[in-house]
């Protein structure tokens, strides 16, 4: 599993 920064992590939860 990979760490997502604040904003990877942001736009993972926004893509659809």
């Amino acid at each position: 599993m990979e760490l997502l920064s604040s904003e990877d992590f942001k736009n993972t939860r926004i893509k659809p």
